[in-house]
């Protein structure tokens, strides 16, 4: 994080906790997605959020090697049990 005259260090996994933790979604999301911590962003975005579609288009963005290891995360797994659902409901 950068202020105007220097930069500020500070552990950012418990900066999104925080900011999760007191409703800041968006500062979480932010965080995140900036220090690419993956299970941080997807978590933020799909249990406080709701925001599958966020997370699918993040999901796409990865490299090969860290969309692997997201696609054995339990986040994952609720997002291809959502598109069970839908399948079953469009049919």
């Amino acid at each position: 994080m950068q202020t105007k005259d220097r930069e500020v260090d500070f552990d950012v996994e418990t900066a999104i906790r925080v900011c999760r933790s007191a409703g800041y979604y968006e500062h979480a999301v932010f965080l995140a997605d900036k220090h690419d911590q993956h299970d941080s962003y997807l978590k933020t975005q799909l249990e406080d959020l709701h925001n599958y579609k966020k997370a699918l288009e993040y999901i796409g963005r990865l490299e090969f090697e860290e969309v692997s290891f997201v696609s054995l995360h339990p986040v994952f797994l609720m997002i291809k049990e959502l598109f069970k659902g839908l399948q079953l409901r469009s049919q």
